[in-house]
């Protein structure tokens, strides 16, 4: 079974909503356990094998990685911005939600509370 344009958004789709598959700033986000239940919830929702959904993430996920090199590749000093990397990928903007997803949290700065007391 071959993935077309629409089955590939509304894979992405059901990705996102399971967060504990993609964000590490998830509570569970190590727990293999809810994450199986998470992919057998998906294979089910998508009515496709497990192992094809995986292999399929895993090439969106490059995919975006590839595209998000492309982009930082063109952001450079005296560039314009109408010469910076636009993505024509048709799944680039459905995807825009992982680009963040390794992002340190805020932090509290223990310098700065320890010079108040």
């Amino acid at each position: 079974m071959s993935w077309d344009n629409e089955s590939v958004i509304k894979l992405i789709d059901a990705y996102k909503r399971k967060e504990l598959l993609w964000d590490p700033k998830q509570k569970n986000y190590f727990n293999k356990l809810l994450k199986k239940d998470a992919w057998d919830e998906l294979e089910v929702e998508l009515q496709r094998p497990l192992e094809q959904i995986k292999k399929k993430m895993d090439y969106l996920l490059a995919a975006l990685r590839r595209e998000k090199q492309k982009i930082t590749k063109t952001k450079t000093t005296g560039q314009g911005s109408d010469e910076v990397y636009r993505s024509s990928w048709f799944a680039y903007p459905h995807m825009l939600f992982l680009l963040d997803r390794n992002k340190p949290r805020d932090r509290i700065n223990t310098v700065s509370i320890a010079l108040t007391y």
